[in-house]
C-alpha cells in the first residue's frame, strides 16, 4: 500500500475518502511553490507562476478538506531537492494554516503526526518521558502567531543547546 502522499496537487473527494480509509498521510509541502513563484529561482525547469498562483487557493482548499475529514497531514518542504532557506519549514506552518488546519493541528503536523507517519513515535514527535527531544524556545505563543517559529530564540538539540537565549 501507499503510505503517504506528497504534494498531493489533484487531490479530489475520491483521493480524500480513499485516504482516510486506508490511513494515508499527506504531506502537500505547499511552501515550496510559494518561495519560487515571483523569484527567478527553479533549477532546471520552465516556471509558471501564474498556473501555480491561479491554483493555489484551490490547492489550500483542498488541503483543509482532506483534515477535515481526518487525512492525517504532516510538515514538507522539499529542503533535500531544492536551494531555499532553512525558515521554509516554519514558513510551512503558517500555508497550512491558511489551508484550514488550526495552529496547534499545524504544529501536530511538524512534529507527532510526521513521527506517526516515519514510524518513530516511540522515539520523537513528543515531549514525553523516554523519547528523544529536540527543543526551541520562541519569543511569543505560536498558537496566536505561527510565524514566532521562524526565528527561535533557544535551539536544544540531543540534551544540548545550541542556540542560547539572546
Amino acid at each position: 500500500g501507499v503510505r503517504s502522499i506528497e504534494h498531493g496537487t489533484y487531490l479530489n473527494d475520491e483521493s480524500i475518502r480513499l485516504m482516510v480509509e486506508h490511513g494515508t498521510f499527506y504531506v502537500p509541502t505547499i511552501y515550496v511553490g510559494d518561495y519560487y513563484a515571483g523569484t527567478d529561482k527553479l533549477l532546471a525547469q520552465e516556471k509558471n507562476d501564474d498556473a501555480y498562483l491561479s491554483y493555489r487557493d484551490e490547492w489550500l482548499a483542498k488541503i483543509g478538506r482532506a483534515h477535515a475529514a481526518g487525512v492525517k497531514v504532516v510538515v514538507g518542504v522539499d529542503l533535500g531537492g531544492y536551494n531555499i532557506e532553512p525558515e521554509a519549514y516554519a514558513r510551512e506552518f503558517a500555508a497550512l494554516i491558511e489551508a484550514g488546519l488550526s495552529p496547534m493541528a499545524a504544529i501536530q503536523a511538524g512534529t507527532s503526526v510526521s513521527a506517526d507517519l516515519l514510524q518513530w513515535s516511540d522515539r520523537v514527535g513528543r515531549i514525553q518521558s523516554g523519547l528523544f527531544a529536540d527543543l526551541i524556545a520562541v519569543p511569543g505563543n505560536p498558537l496566536e502567531d505561527i510565524s514566532v517559529l521562524e526565528a527561535p530564540s533557544f535551539v536544544m538539540m540531543s540534551g544540548k543547546v545550541v542556540k542560547p537565549v539572546q
